[in-house]
């Protein structure tokens, strides 16, 4: 529920919710957002259908080429995209629970089969598990780097062994900017390695929807092929600028 009809459930005013389980930033947005966003004057027309200047405002971000880097409302999208261009009804999805829900939840409203690999008892992912379900049918791996809900970084031989496995391997980096941490130059070398990432936690955007994933070019072409092609509003796309213009206040936050 909202923190509205949460406050209006409990009787309290909705500056006191919060919600521990959503992981929303308590500092909100760089200051430079709202201001950008008072200032637009493009509210009328459609956005950059091609992404042209959010692409590359995040490539000077990551330092990878903006021609590896796609918008998307959320990263909860592209991975609906990811799968929708990938698996057939019945094809076989990955999973390592405890982790975040939107895998399973796509998977299921794409027609693919879940198979939960359950982490160890210290959340390690179980590499000898996963290996063991993998056959013609299963098509993608998803693993979070840190995982929500428990912290644990994925290693590099871990999934560089699961890219010579020939399936999608999905790194969720949305946590990226709190351990510094990532796979993502592996993308230029694997093309089955999608990383993706949020505006949501770090920068405080998760109500503007922001993600964005790094992967090989014929990938990231297949997902705008199939994309909605204003995926990404002017709103978001301005405080995507804004708050990549404001990194040393967001990264004391």
């Amino acid at each position: 529920e909202s923190p509205a009809v949460l406050a209006q459930t409990a009787g309290i005013d909705s500056r006191q919710i919060i919600r521990l389980n959503a992981n929303e930033n308590p500092y909100g947005p760089s200051p430079k957002v709202k201001e950008s966003l008072g200032k637009c004057e493009t509210y009328h027309i459609y956005p950059d259908a091609y992404q042209h200047t959010a692409r590359k405002a995040l490539a000077n971000y990551t330092g990878l080429p903006a021609e590896d880097i796609l918008v998307g409302s959320g990263s909860d999208e592209l991975i609906d995209l990811l799968l929708r261009a990938t698996i057939d009804p019945g094809d076989k999805v990955i999973n390592c629970p405890p982790t975040f829900g939107m895998y399973s939840f796509s998977t299921y409203v794409n027609g693919g089969t879940l198979l939960s690999v359950p982490r160890n008892h210290e959340f390690e992912v179980n590499l000898d598990g996963i290996k063991k379900v993998i056959d013609d049918k299963t098509k993608i791996v998803f693993l979070t780097s840190p995982n929500n809900p428990t912290g644990n970084l994925v290693s590099r031989d871990t999934v560089l062994d699961l890219l010579d496995e020939n399936i999608l391997v999905v790194i969720d980096e949305t946590y990226f900017e709190f351990c510094q941490q990532t796979l993502a130059p592996l993308v230029e070398s694997h093309p089955n390695l999608v990383v993706l990432r949020t505006m949501s936690k770090w920068a405080g955007l998760a109500g503007l929807r922001i993600g964005y994933g790094i992967m090989a070019p014929d990938m990231l072409s297949m997902l705008m092929d199939i994309k909605q092609p204003y995926n990404m509003n002017v709103a978001a796309e301005v405080a995507l600028i804004s708050s990549l213009s404001d990194l040393p206040y967001l990264k004391s936050n």
